[in-house]
């Protein structure tokens, strides 16, 4: 997926939020729901890590295009124990998905910070810009 320079982001976020229900089947989802409520977040990485892990080599083969819409809909014919025996060989420990998501709210955290510094930056220069402009003018006169 590095190969067709495609972000996570671009399909994780629909699966998270709707918990795989756009882009499983229903009965699948259904089951992956039933996890989701026994083993919560760390359920949903799992699952998202073992969808991954079991279209791996039809993944590989997939232009940008075909693998958004493979991950937008997965197969119609994926059955629930097929998903949750991939999901199963997913080993993360809730320690050591809680330190994950602990670097990525301090990855985020820094984003941001970038971020506003980049605008104030942007806008203490369009600031000096104005007044200089402002100052010339008055010269002017």
């Amino acid at each position: 997926m590095r190969s067709q320079e495609l972000s996570s982001e671009m399909f994780l976020l629909d699966w998270h939020l709707t918990i795989f229900a756009k882009a499983l089947p229903l009965d699948v989802a259904a089951r992956v729901w039933d996890c989701y409520l026994a083993g919560g977040e760390l359920f949903s990485l799992k699952c998202a890590l073992g969808i991954l892990r079991l279209y791996a080599p039809v993944l590989c083969q997939l232009s940008m295009e075909d693998l958004m819409a493979f991950l937008t809909h997965l197969p119609k014919d994926l059955k629930a124990d097929v998903l949750l025996d991939s999901v199963a060989h997913i080993n993360i420990s809730a320690s050591k998905y809680n330190r994950f998501q602990e670097a990525y709210k301090n990855k985020m955290k820094q984003k941001v910070k970038e971020a506003v510094t980049r605008t104030s930056t942007t806008d203490n220069n369009k600031s000096e810009k104005m007044t200089s402009k402002v100052g010339d003018n008055c010269s002017m006169q």
